[in-house]
């Protein structure tokens, strides 16, 4: 687009010097003879004075057109064509999961997306969009998007899925389908066909949610655990008690001590609950360069590095182990590593071990909430035994 300069005008208005003639003089005889004159007077008319205009002049104003220095043109880039709606595009059922995390399955059918290529979902809970472009086809051809975004005091909100697919370059998506983890355990705590030790999983995870969403006040207008949400017969096959077995502790940070001199050890050990339940360790580290946590857990090894790790303050780092909520009494192994070679005595923990100590005296700012907790997975783990069968 062009700029226009503008150039303010100069004050060129002004007066040049007057110009007037000289004065007028008397003169007089000479001797030895007199002669009396009359003295002749030149008489000088005053002319008028000259005066010099100088016409003030407009400042032309010079438009510069602003130009692009030579060189390549360069267009934009390729921007695709908008996508275009179609009817009945969409999801075709949905499931949850509880396993390591609260996911909301959204399934789609193989005619659905017959003729389409790169189908993707695009999901969108409380304003935060989540694109999912991985799926797990079934042996019939169904897709499955997990959404797994899903924590305890989330299960009552809705989750609204899109589906999107392509036909060449052309984009297409679907119309709106909305589910929450909240509908589905009410639908399914009467369904015929269902186990029993489903439908009392079900009530569990609803009173989780509920002691969940008291504990971050969040929505508690509309507990997942109000009576409204639960079935009284379904009631009848959840957990209600916990034992001291279901309580017992292993926590030991020196469990099984370093062949040598340890170079770091591990601190503490916490539960974090978010759409997974994870143990939290604090070890010893200024420097995660190298370092690894070494898992040992229901016979298989891992190492976690890198993002895995996370520096702390203070010379410490932290790491983070999720678990399916059936393995809340299981023993994890932990131990710092520098590569695979062993620099810290083993740990032994577990989710009950940290929940024990908060139930049994029940603490009152969060001890509702591990209990609901710890009852979830051991319906869970009913449930998975059964099912197992």
């Amino acid at each position: 687009m062009a700029r226009y300069t503008d150039i303010t005008p100069a004050d060129n208005t002004g007066y040049y010097p007057t110009q007037q003639n000289g004065e007028g003089k008397w003169e007089v005889g000479s001797w030895p003879v007199v002669v009396e004159t009359t003295a002749q007077t030149t008489t000088v008319e005053e002319s008028s004075v000259q005066t010099t205009t100088v016409e003030e002049t407009t400042v032309q104003e010079t438009t510069v057109e602003e130009t692009t220095a030579p060189g390549p043109i360069e267009l934009p880039t390729d921007v695709p064509a908008e996508a275009i709606y179609v009817a009945n595009f969409k999801p075709n059922s949905y499931s949850i999961s509880l396993k390591d995390s609260i996911a909301i399955n959204f399934r789609v059918n193989a005619a659905t997306v017959l003729g389409y290529t790169n189908p993707y979902l695009v999901v969108t809970m409380n304003g935060q969009e989540t694109v999912i472009n991985d799926y797990e086809t079934l042996s019939d051809g169904t897709l499955v998007f997990a959404f797994d975004k899903v924590y305890p005091q989330t299960v009552i909100d809705d989750a609204t899925a899109v589906l999107h697919g392509f036909k060449g370059d052309q984009e297409y998506y679907g119309d709106n389908y909305t589910r929450s983890v909240l509908q589905y355990c009410v639908n399914n705590q009467t369904k015929v066909g269902n186990p029993n030790s489903l439908k009392g999983l079900l009530v569990n995870l609803l009173q989780y949610a509920g002691e969940a969403q008291k504990y971050m006040h969040y929505k508690e207008n509309t507990l997942a655990s109000d009576p409204a949400n639960i079935n009284s017969t379904a009631k009848r096959y959840a957990k209600q008690t916990l034992t001291s077995e279901d309580l017992t502790s292993v926590k030991n940070f020196n469990a099984e001590p370093l062949a040598g001199t340890p170079t770091s050890e591990f601190t503490a050990a916490t539960l974090v609950l978010g759409n997974t339940v994870g143990i939290k360790v604090t070890f010893k580290a200024t420097d995660l360069t190298n370092k690894a946590i070494r898992v040992d857990f229901n016979g298989a090894t891992t190492y976690f590095s890198g993002e895995d790790l996370v520096q702390g303050s203070e010379g410490k780092a932290t790491f983070t182990y999720p678990l399916f909520a059936t393995q809340f009494n299981d023993t994890v192994k932990f131990t710092v590593c520098d590569g695979t070679t062993p620099i810290s005595d083993t740990m032994t923990y577990s989710v009950a071990s940290y929940a024990g100590k908060y139930i049994e005296p029940l603490n009152e700012t969060f001890g509702s909430l591990l209990k609901s907790m710890m009852l979830y997975g051991k319906q869970a783990k009913t449930y998975a035994t059964e099912a197992a069968a």
